[in-house]
């Protein structure tokens, strides 16, 4: 069985087949991310059917505002969040167990309607009260920008975590099981 195959399985899907308007710059399959190292052996960006779902519902949201999400990081594989852990055990920003290990996690910003990231308070892995979403010391259309990703998403049943911008959970599926199947 092939790992596209396992993780439909265990009831996750591909974000691309819900709707391939979303972009993708999944960091982790690639050595631009905290440890310096490319950590997935593949691109893919897996959530649980539901999650995807209310991204989709996002995108399409965002499409009507000429604005696009661009996704950095889902479904993360138990093994992987180790990796991270141990290049940067600081439990204010990382923990040893996370809710991308049950694919209802999302990292992700905004972009133009070609891909184009918007301006916003720090880059992807970027730690420190700069990355916080009470921050107030950074430009208007910065704020703007981050205040718009957190009502859309908080309107779609996202809950953002108050350390990083960038990070959003779909809480109603907090007590599914964490996976490790690798990617």
């Amino acid at each position: 069985m092939d790992i596209e195959e396992a993780l439909q399985k265990k009831g996750l899907v591909n974000i691309q087949s819900i709707n391939n308007h979303i972009r993708l710059d999944l960091r982790y399959a690639t050595a631009n991310n905290i440890t310096k190292k490319k950590l997935y052996s593949r691109p893919l960006c897996f959530f649980r059917e539901e999650v995807a779902e209310n991204l989709s519902f996002v995108q399409q949201e965002l499409e009507n505002k000429g604005l696009t999400l661009i996704i950095w990081d889902g479904y993360r594989p138990l093994r992987i969040q180790t990796s991270i852990w141990n290049a940067f055990p600081h439990p204010t920003y990382n923990t040893k167990i996370s809710s991308h290990n049950k694919g209802i996690a999302v990292d992700l910003t905004l972009g133009d309607k070609d891909g184009n990231p918007l301006p916003m308070p720090t880059a992807f892995d970027v730690f420190g009260e700069q990355s916080h979403h009470g921050f107030g010391k950074l430009p208007e259309t910065v704020i703007a920008n981050r205040e718009t990703l957190k009502d859309v998403m908080e309107r779609h049943g996202f809950e953002r975590f108050e350390f990083e911008w960038w990070h959003y959970t779909y809480t109603k599926l907090k007590d599914v099981e964490v996976l490790d199947i690798p990617i």
